[in-house]
């Protein structure tokens, strides 16, 4: 049986026509759309009462409107603090260069030196302000960088309060429902790899499905079963202060921080190249969880016999995903890989081409009209193609 995979990036989300909702305790919204990860800072405005670490990590060069640039800045904030980078073997241009991060932090900060003094002007503010969020006052941090993890733990709570709260569309417009129905319809086996951190396959998937646990799938593999991967992790895992497994959630876990070693939050990571959660040799939790995806979804994408990319942005952070991609894929020859986004330009289809290990995917297969336009006007049409293909393929 041929297997398709879906890969979903935050334009899947952007588009899938649900909504915010109003504004809400600590942020204001634009408007009601989803954003994208690119203009997520342009779309949720954050006050400085409820959100005061986040509101002061500022720079005048450097422009924070992304998320996925924001938590790499945060993330790798936190682990330079805690010794988790090794700054010896990690020279400051060449690691900038590894990680895509020279037009960000490159023009800010010179050296690692310059970088480490930003931060304790940072926690000198912080600590003179003398206010915390809320959600962080019963913390009582025993290092004296407690800038970085509360920043950390406003943005896990920003997050969790926009995409667990959205507003579902009508029927017709779900874009989301009428993808995967086209899919059942059309009885294709089809299995997701999913960069976001929402519920949105899980709430409009209408066919059975399973994650990946420490201990191999929940269910057993069937020809209509869908695997889920997740390799940020999930706002409806539960991660705990108490050393126990991440949870798996019927619906978004609620963040809550009592004390240090006390709190339950989202099971999710930033999606930066930094990532120990991926490689590693520390050992929590969540660790062992994101590893775990990071490895079924290796094997899956080996195994795939069509791809399609959707509302993915390739960011240039997130080296693993490259490295997944280029490994992985090898085996596809370039007409069954698809891409849909809302992006156009031969900029664009370049740096895709360069991001999945140099192959050269017919422009035929780019559908830049966004994720709505793809499954309304497009979808149904290549997958008749497809399935026909699959067919002659089979009698061959």
């Amino acid at each position: 049986m041929h297997r398709f995979c879906l890969i979903l990036g935050s334009g899947s989300t952007a588009g899938s026509g649900y909504q915010l909702k109003s504004d809400q305790n600590g942020f204001k919204l634009k408007d009601k759309e989803l954003p994208y990860d690119k203009n997520f800072f342009e779309k949720v405005k954050i006050s400085k009462d409820k959100f005061p670490a986040l509101k002061l990590l500022k720079h005048p060069n450097l422009s924070l409107k992304s998320l996925e640039r924001t938590w790499s800045l945060i993330d790798l904030a936190f682990k330079f603090r805690n010794g988790e980078i090794d700054i010896s073997k990690n020279k400051w241009n060449d690691f900038l260069n590894r990680y895509g991060m020279r037009n960000d932090l490159g023009k800010c900060f010179k050296s690692w030196y310059d970088f480490e003094i930003f931060l304790n002007k940072k926690e000198y503010d912080y600590r003179r302000n003398n206010r915390r969020a809320v959600f962080n006052k019963d913390s009582v941090e025993s290092s004296p960088h407690f800038f970085t993890g509360d920043v950390g733990r406003e943005l896990r709570m920003l997050v969790s309060r926009v995409y667990s709260n959205l507003i579902p569309p009508k029927e017709e417009q779900n874009v989301f429902r009428k993808m995967f129905r086209i899919m059942k319809e059309n009885k294709l086996s089809f299995d997701i790899v999913n960069f976001n951190y929402d519920t949105l396959v899980e709430r409009n998937l209408e066919l059975p499905y399973t994650y990946i646990s420490p201990h191999g799938f929940e269910r057993p593999i069937s020809d209509d079963l869908v695997r889920v991967i997740k390799l940020h992790g999930s706002l409806s895992w539960l991660e705990s202060g108490s050393g126990l497994p991440v949870i798996f959630l019927p619906n978004e876990v609620d963040p809550q921080y009592k004390k240090d070693f006390w709190y339950r939050q989202p099971a999710i990571v930033p999606p930066t190249a930094t990532k120990d959660e991926v490689k590693g040799v520390r050992s929590n939790s969540i660790r062992v969880i994101i590893r775990q995806q990071w490895s079924y979804a290796r094997e899956m994408l080996t195994k795939a016999d069509k791809l399609i990319f959707v509302g993915y942005s390739f960011p240039d952070t997130d080296g693993h995903a490259k490295e997944l991609f280029s490994v992985s894929l090898a085996h596809l020859s370039t007409d069954k890989i698809f891409v849909c986004d809302k992006n156009s330009g031969k900029k664009y289809i370049n740096k895709v081409r360069k991001d999945l290990g140099g192959k050269k995917i017919p422009k035929r297969n780019f559908f830049l009209n966004g994720f709505k336009k793809f499954v309304n006007s497009s979808l149904k049409k290549e997958i008749v193609e497809i399935k026909t293909k699959v067919k002659e393929g089979e009698k061959e």
